[in-house]
């Protein structure tokens, strides 16, 4: 019983340093559309399992990683970071929001965080409700020009300001006029075929990806050192090999002298074996003659 228990105990990991964690938040950031993918399905996870092999191989290969982490460790990691800081934006709307006083006490955001942040922005923001506060419904009216409704009209404001938000009025609704007319020109899909297609994306619509400490140059260093490592590894492994059979060829010659003298020994021996048999034969020979001797001294 004791040994199934001692085998079905895992093997305790070395702890991730700083560096280590802000390279794997790195790396999972180049492959976050299939690790963060919300798609299920056995396509889906073998992908998924696929990167986790990859993501191990380039974190192992980085000059950062102290000691060995499979797969396994490193996701458990990453998801250990996501609870971390979900939690900790979680306590930063809390005391935001909380009531009664005092001095608010900010939650600290570190690299790390703000990066994972980035990386699963709606699973920490969560999306804007559109039936919740009244201060939206306020929003939207000032957004409109409806200010009657929020109270503004009742306010008694001097003659010039009076005549500056007139003028600036007349301003702002040649400016919605024209817009207006900008917006019935884009909206017109009249002349639309399917060519247009293939045009590029506009630049408003195109999303920027922001990273906070991960640059380019970092990366070409990174993959220079992952080839200096494998060439170090493939060299590491020629001279094993190499004393590996310098070691066998010892261990040979070693096993030839041992038999050698083996037999010698067992000539040896045989050759004692034979001088003792003659010996023998000699004193039995001896013992003849003086028994007949003494038979013949009695006679």
């Amino acid at each position: 019983m004791e040994k199934v228990l001692s085998q079905k105990q895992r093997k305790r990991a070395t702890n991730f340093s700083k560096e280590e964690e802000h390279l794997l938040v790195a790396l999972v950031g180049q492959y976050k559309n299939t690790i963060e993918s919300k798609k299920s399905g056995a396509f889906s996870w073998k992908q998924k399992e696929a990167v986790w092999k990859k993501l191990e191989k380039e974190f192992n290969c980085s000059n950062t990683a102290t000691s060995y982490k499979d797969a396994k460790t490193l996701k458990t990691k990453y998801c250990n970071i996501k609870q971390i800081t979900k939690a900790k934006f979680a306590e930063n709307i809390k005391k935001i929001h909380k009531t009664g006083g005092g001095i608010s006490s900010p939650v600290h955001f570190s690299d790390i965080d703000l990066a994972v942040k980035d990386l699963i922005g709606k699973q920490i923001d969560g999306l804007q409700s559109e039936f919740d506060s009244d201060a939206d419904a306020i929003k939207g009216l000032c957004e409109s020009g409806d200010a009657s409704k929020v109270g503004v009209s009742n306010l008694e404001l001097p003659e010039d300001t009076q005549e500056f938000m007139s003028l600036d009025n007349d301003k702002a609704e040649k400016e919605v006029d024209a817009e207006g007319d900008k917006e019935t020109d884009e909206n017109d899909w009249s002349d639309y075929t399917t060519k247009m297609l293939k045009k590029p994306v506009t630049s408003k619509l195109q999303q920027k990806k922001t990273h906070h400490f991960y640059p380019k140059k970092y990366n070409t260093i990174q993959n220079k050192l992952m080839e200096e490592k494998q060439n170090f590894l493939k060299l590491q492994h020629k001279s094993f090999l190499t004393e590996h059979q310098e070691k066998l060829k010892l261990i040979k010659l070693e096993c030839e002298q041992k038999t050698e003298l083996f037999q010698k020994e067992l000539i040896l021996k045989e050759k004692a074996m034979q001088e003792h048999e003659l010996k023998l034969q000699l004193l039995e020979k001896q013992m003849l003659l003086l028994n007949k001797q003494i038979e013949s001294l009695e006679l």
